[in-house]
């Protein structure tokens, strides 16, 4: 770090994903020298905050950035609490935002009667409070436009921290810190379960589907397509057409025919990285339907025109429903080919591709081991001595489909095992 006497300077800290983007972690924090020390509890807090929402993104660097300021100004920290106010999710219930702290003052304009043991409270949205106090517990009331919605109870555990509770409403059990869902329980009543029957027939009518991406100035886009029918395979890639969003269609186009009508396609990890792919080209090409449950996409329909049938067959709507089979089978497909003894899953160069200078027609030297993932020395030294053992070059466009092509015949291979 630089000579920073008399002076004072801006310092971020950020994470690096695997994937090359880039997030800020801490908001700008204005420093002098004989602080910084003081910086890491403060930078600890962001990260506390912060990493529910990466969690599932590797990181591969910490990067402090900072930006010196030729002024002599005093300290100011921001508190990663402040932040964390900042972002918090209201709490939804039959459309109504309700209270998250039992703190009535900040529910609206309070009036209290003369032992406090009740409350009114109204807001600035025709929505008004009835609050009957205890000592343990509030009970509430919810009007709107004095008309009873429902009822819930708040149960306090600690009268100088009303911003964590217990509370109860319907069949629903919530509980809150610092004024955040951290546990949320249904009570459901389930019948009791029977015995499955043995089914006669085993459905084969599905199809396996993955991507493959690259990341350029933190932007991240589709370079290559593929999907297995369990008898043929079909890649797209992106050089052969004029953009993404023309690739994705041709992928559908092939898809969306009376032949493969009623099947399911399976990603793995849709619904935390390809689903956000697919929504925002799929809804210009198609009427799709998404099913989500606690943020999470379960099943996208996509519906289409089948066409003329054969002979005096009508044509009608046909469908395609998209699933992940991450929620079926709860870890990586390399561990799956594993456990299901089926193909193992090959290896890519990622971050050799995350790179402007390389372009979608590459033809040329294998690239360094550092590119690759998960592979070891020995394996990547037999890779380089089968490809001068057959006197090819390393083409991209190749290299990858072949790479997805094996991806979604292994996914394809565990599925019809665990579905057997």
């Amino acid at each position: 770090m630089p000579n920073l006497e008399g002076l004072s300077y801006g310092l971020i800290l950020k994470v690096k994903f695997h994937n090359g983007q880039t997030r800020s972690i801490s908001s700008m924090q204005l420093l002098r020298k004989e602080s910084f020390d003081d910086m890491e509890p403060v930078f600890h807090d962001f990260w506390n905050l912060r990493s529910d929402d990466y969690h599932r993104m590797p990181v591969s660097e910490i990067i402090f950035s900072y930006r010196l300021l030729k002024l002599d100004l005093p300290s100011k920290v921001v508190p990663a609490k402040n932040i964390s106010s900042k972002n918090k999710t209201p709490f939804i219930f039959r459309g109504y935002s309700l209270p998250t702290t039992m703190d009535l003052h900040s529910w609206g304009n309070t009036s209290f009667n003369e032992d406090y043991s009740s409350c009114m409270i109204t807001t600035s949205k025709s929505m008004s409070y009835s609050v009957t106090i205890d000592d343990s517990k509030n009970i509430v009331h919810v009007f709107s436009n004095n008309k009873l919605l429902f009822k819930f109870t708040d149960y306090i555990y600690n009268s100088s921290d009303l911003s964590s509770f217990r509370r109860v409403i319907n069949k629903q059990e919530i509980i809150f810190h610092d004024g955040v869902v951290v546990l949320k329980s249904v009570q459901r009543t389930c019948q009791f379960i029977k015995k499955l029957r043995v089914s006669q027939y085993r459905t084969t009518n599905f199809i396996t589907m993955d991507l493959e991406t690259r990341t350029l100035n933190n932007v991240m886009s589709i370079v290559c397509i593929s999907y297995y029918d369990g008898v043929d395979f079909h890649s797209f890639y992106l050089s052969n057409y004029s953009s993404q969003l023309d690739m994705l269609s041709s992928v559908f186009k092939k898809l969306c025919i009376r032949k493969y009508s009623g099947y399911r396609i399976y990603f793995h990890n849709l619904s935390n990285f390809d689903a956000v792919f697919l929504l925002k080209d799929l809804t210009t090409l198609y009427k799709i339907k998404p099913i989500l449950r606690d943020g999470a996409l379960i099943e996208l329909k996509i519906n289409f025109d089948k066409g003329p049938g054969k002979g005096t067959s009508p044509k009608g709507a046909g469908h395609l429903f998209i699933h992940d089979s991450l929620l079926l089978l709860p870890t990586s497909l390399d561990k799956l080919a594993k456990s299901f003894k089926v193909e193992q899953k090959g290896f890519f160069p990622y971050s050799f591709i995350n790179n402007s200078d390389i372009p979608l027609n590459y033809n040329g030297n294998i690239p360094d081991f550092k590119f690759y993932n998960k592979i070891k020395l020995e394996d990547y030294k037999q890779y380089i001595l089968d490809h001068k053992l057959n006197n090819t070059t390393w083409d991209l466009e190749k290299e990858i489909i072949q790479y997805c092509e094996l991806d979604v015949k292994v996914l394809y291979q565990v599925i019809n095992k665990f579905s057997e």
